[in-house]
């Protein structure tokens, strides 16, 4: 029910990004039509660009760059056509169809940094997860290795790690929230 409450917030969102977008190109095109003194029909070129923007603005809804999520499911894009995803408040990344719950991450170089949500029963799991995003490749390190590593390859302090909701909340709101679907 979330999920299709949020997709007809999307989808009055877009009318109404539509609606802006589309007359700042219609008074853009006013304003060279005027340069130029040539007539056109104002409503018919208003709602056919219209149309053609909210088309587009509703396919990259749906798109790496455009895709937040609708309802309980939330993303957050980190480079190389991967997302850090979160699903009935259970925050995870996707690493060769394997799935790792994580609880706060930082992503630098390339790199994902992430301290694992480990429960009682995953005693093999280690503290930490590095995902280079580059290579898909994974490293598990314990919490002492990981304080190690900070120091010697100069990785992020878990001080700077955020959560999942803090991350997003920085990622989409803003100049995204404004003026993207």
């Amino acid at each position: 029910m979330a999920s299709l409450g949020h997709f007809i917030f999307e989808l009055i969102k877009i009318g109404i990004l539509s609606t802006v977008y589309t007359s700042v190109i219609i008074g853009l095109i006013n304003i060279a039509r005027w340069l130029s003194d040539k007539k056109f029909k104002r409503k018919e070129v208003f709602f056919k660009t219209y149309k053609w923007v909210y088309a587009t603005m509703f396919v990259f809804m749906f798109t790496y760059w455009g895709n937040h999520g609708l309802g309980d499911d939330s993303y957050i894009p980190i480079g190389h056509f991967k997302t850090v995803d979160q699903s009935d408040l259970t925050s995870y990344i996707t690493v060769n169809k394997e799935q790792h719950r994580i609880k706060s991450f930082a992503i630098e170089d390339n790199k994902l940094f992430a301290m694992h949500d480990v429960s009682d029963e995953d005693d093999k799991i280690k503290d930490f997860i590095i995902w280079d995003l580059k290579s898909d490749k994974v490293t598990s390190l314990d919490s002492e290795k990981y304080i190690v590593a900070t120091k010697q390859r100069n990785y992020p302090s878990i001080v700077n790690f955020k959560d999942f909701n803090s991350s997003y909340q920085t990622y989409w709101n803003g100049w995204r929230f404004w003026l993207l679907p």
